[in-house]
């Protein structure tokens, strides 16, 4: 099996290491961003240079005619940043999957996590075939990930990210079978969502009415490490709102 990988950032960085750690011809080709200072460090450590094609991601147009010198089996998407070409998609006898942090068809698109948590959903993470259309392909394999009220945004997204990997390793010594068998989405019961969708819903308006369990979602939902929380005005003052959420012991 022969493999393009588009690769960044954790996922990416495991899925690397994994697919790396299989006989040298698996890997064909790695497409990269040159500033992920995690995938330079595995291309140095496995020594990648030596027996992979590597190509930076702003190479990547020049490059695809060569791609298809390279007999590749799979392309494989691993948290990649950008909208893949349909001609790179296609460069492969079996076609490209993408790995994405939802429970599919629910939280296509970006920032799952938030989603979930802020629509009391559950929480999943899906391995898909990838077409034009986000998020939208036939489904190889997906499996729920728990989260309880004593998590928030950044917990319920990095127990996804690591939930990820792990299908992948998973399926990855039958990815035919599954790439077969895989199953049409029903995109009519799900949703998609854009960066610009979370603006809308972080202010709380301190004169509006909430239900208590809706409240409590959308602030833990919003709250990732220090990165910007929920808020709301008063006086022309902004405050930024944290909950902390414990189970209680002695209950």
């Amino acid at each position: 099996m022969r493999i393009l990988l588009f690769a960044s950032k954790y996922v990416g960085k495991e899925i690397l290491k994994f697919i790396s750690s299989h006989p040298a011809d698996e890997l064909a080709c790695l497409v990269y961003l040159e500033n992920d200072f995690d995938i330079l460090e595995i291309i140095e450590s496995y020594g990648l240079r030596n027996k992979t094609k590597l190509i930076p991601a702003d190479e990547i147009v020049s490059s695809s005619d060569a791609l298809y010198t390279l007999n590749i089996d799979l392309v494989v998407i691993a948290w990649w940043p950008f909208i893949i070409d349909s001609k790179l998609l296609n460069v492969a006898r079996l076609g490209a999957i993408n790995t994405h942090n939802s429970f599919l068809p629910y939280g296509r698109g970006v920032h799952a996590n938030f989603w979930a948590i802020r629509r009391g959903e559950e929480y999943g993470v899906s391995i898909h075939i990838a077409n034009q259309r986000i998020d939208a392909g036939p489904i190889l394999a997906q499996t729920k990930v728990p989260y309880s009220w004593e998590d928030d945004g950044y917990t319920v997204y990095w127990r996804g990210l690591n939930a990820l990997v792990e299908l992948f390793k998973k399926i990855y010594p039958s990815i035919e079978w599954y790439i077969e068998r895989a199953e049409p989405q029903n995109l009519n019961s799900g949703y998609l969502k854009n960066s610009s969708d979370i603006a809308g819903e972080v202010e709380i308006k301190l004169d509006q009415s909430y239900k208590a369990r809706d409240l409590l979602n959308l602030i833990r939902a919003k709250q990732f490490s220090e990165s910007d929380p929920c808020f709301f005005i008063c006086d022309d003052a902004r405050y930024s709102v944290r909950v902390e959420i414990k189970r209680d012991s002695n209950a």
